[in-house]
């Protein structure tokens, strides 16, 4: 999991800002095929080198939620952008909320099991990397033939100008009024490179800019505290409320299923009624009532199977989604490829250091520690919001 987000770390701005000038179609494709040569080379892995080279691979064409997301934000406007970003959401979350279904069901049929099918080596895992590959070339081929590219308005070619005849009584301009007039373009052209020049530097960002970053540590608290959920959360139902690995592992999935039904037919009334700013208030604040809820005094399993809906199929889908939707809105007037792909890999970046920091403070401090502070660094994030909250939303407006 590391080396896959680690792949997609390293890959998602660049493939969000290579799409601006490639096209989606063509960027998505070559994704496509880099992912069928990752699960490929994870199926036939002989070593475990190998295998981690097949995980940074497959993370690599991966990475392509910049793109995506660019292309779904370049096509819409207004409020329909934030339900429109929900349903690409929706199917980004039920991939790794609702899919270890299939794993879990290869691994309950096949078990320990292994035998040739042709040329194919058949495992539960192998099978699983099989499917993937099928799906990644199924995508390449509707890329190929149904999907129809974007390209931005900016982009397209410009309609030729028909000259206007000057009218007869129209003064002749003299040939210093001309001079006089290319001298001003040429000095105002410096001084727009000077300012292009120098707002690079931290000192110079505006309120925007600084929103920006604030949308990317969002992401990266979001992302990361449901991380450190898929971290510690068979541990904790195991040895403080006494759930079996099974019955957790298919709790998380039935509860992404129902997040994944609120990112598809719940976050257009949702954003019809409210700010971005306020879901995702709301969103974070039900996280941090999720872990009070691991840390509450009984150990009733009903107590763990609320902490996993309000994490799973309510807070961190409308809380994340909600960043995102609020970031997409904020970078309209940038690049939306690159500042997506930045997106991503900060998000990529949370799912790597919050998981590892939390399996520490796990192993040396404890659960409720962890827990504790997992809780308080989310209460901290929503007095972010708070604080904020009238910038976020004028900024938005």
């Amino acid at each position: 999991m590391a080396a896959f987000s680690l792949g997609r770390v390293a890959s998602s701005p660049y493939l969000g800002a290579w799409s601006e000038t490639k096209g989606s179609a063509h960027i998505l494709s070559l994704a496509s095929l880099v992912v069928i040569a990752g699960t490929l080379l994870n199926a036939y892995a002989p070593s475990c080198g190998v295998l981690i080279a097949a995980q940074v691979l497959t993370g690599v064409g991966s990475g392509t939620l910049g793109v995506t997301r660019s292309y779904v934000t370049e096509r819409t406007f207004g409020s329909a952008k934030t339900w429109k970003l929900a349903r690409l959401t929706a199917v980004q979350y039920a991939g790794f909320t609702v899919t270890p279904f299939v794993g879990a069901f290869y691994a309950h049929v096949l078990g320990d099991g292994a035998f040739w099918v042709g040329p194919l080596w058949v495992t539960s895992f192998t099978l699983a990397s099989y499917t993937l590959t099928i799906i990644a070339l199924v995508l390449f081929v509707c890329l190929q033939t149904v999907f129809v590219d974007y390209v931005p308005a900016r982009d397209r070619p410009k309609k030729p100008v028909k000259p206007v005849a000057p009218a007869a009584d129209a003064a002749p301009k003299d040939s210093t009024s001309v001079q006089v007039a290319a001298s001003a373009a040429e000095s105002d052209g410096a001084s727009n490179d000077d300012n292009a020049s120098t707002t690079c530097g931290i000192k110079s960002w505006s309120e925007v800019d600084w929103c920006l970053f604030a949308g990317l540590a969002l992401n990266v608290a979001t992302k990361g505290s449901v991380g450190v959920f898929e971290t510690v959360g068979i541990p904790v139902a195991k040895h403080r409320f006494g759930v079996s690995a099974a019955v957790a592992g298919y709790s998380v999935s039935g509860c992404g299923a129902l997040g994944t039904a609120l990112l598809a037919y719940g976050m257009k009334p949702l954003s019809s009624k409210h700010s971005d700013a306020m879901l995702m208030a709301v969103g974070v604040s039900v996280m941090a009532i999720s872990c009070s809820l691991l840390m509450s005094p009984s150990t009733s399993s009903a107590v763990y199977l609320a902490a996993i809906f309000a994490m799973y199929a309510s807070g961190y889908p409308l809380g994340h989604t909600a960043v995102l939707t609020w970031f997409s809105k904020l970078s309209t007037q940038s690049s939306q490829g690159y500042l997506q792909g930045w997106f991503a890999s900060a998000g990529s970046f949370g799912r790597i250091v919050l998981p590892a920091v939390a399996g520490m403070v796990a192993e040396y401090e404890g659960f409720v520690t962890l827990l504790t502070a997992l809780g308080g660094f989310l209460v901290l994030t929503v007095l972010v919001i708070g604080v904020n909250y009238s910038r976020f939303v004028r900024l938005t407006s």
